[in-house]
């Protein structure tokens, strides 16, 4: 059985699985420019105090395989609460299980829950993320990201 639901950043971070996610998180979403994933736990979790950011965990059969970290903010320009992915990850032999749309959904329901009006989500350009979210009937492109290492 599949689930996802709300959790803690400390129930994330020391769940046993969760470097083996990271690890793999940070093989698909690594970025030139940028220096190896270095999880920040005290900023994560002071962010996660000040209701900025919220963590979800998906279980396959009550193991931890996958997460996402989704970050709420009033967009200055617009004047409204906008959320956003600042992570999302499954592994990849459980990405046939629903987790990941599971995940997804239960992201959404958090972010209208805190008044958001829309939903963004960053996918790695070429990762198995980028193919779901183009095919989705619901999400659209909107922007491309492009990015420059100033180090």
């Amino acid at each position: 059985m599949t689930e996802a639901h709300q959790i803690t950043f400390n129930e994330l971070s020391s769940d046993p699985m969760f470097q083996t996610l990271i690890d793999g998180y940070a093989d698909e979403s690594a970025m030139e420019g940028l220096p190896p994933v270095d999880c920040q736990y005290h900023t994560y979790e002071a962010m996660c105090a000040a209701g900025i950011i919220f963590v979800l965990g998906a279980y396959h059969d009550d193991i931890l395989c996958g997460f996402a970290v989704v970050i709420t903010s009033v967009v200055p320009h617009y004047g409204v609460c906008v959320a956003a992915t600042e992570s999302f990850f499954v592994a990849p032999d459980k990405r046939d299980t629903g987790a990941g749309l599971m995940l997804l959904r239960k992201a959404e329901r958090v972010a209208q829950t805190r008044g958001a009006v829309g939903f963004l989500v960053s996918a790695p350009t070429g990762g198995r993320l980028e193919d779901v979210m183009i095919k989705s009937s619901t999400y659209k492109e909107r922007n491309r990201v492009f990015f420059k290492g100033l180090v």
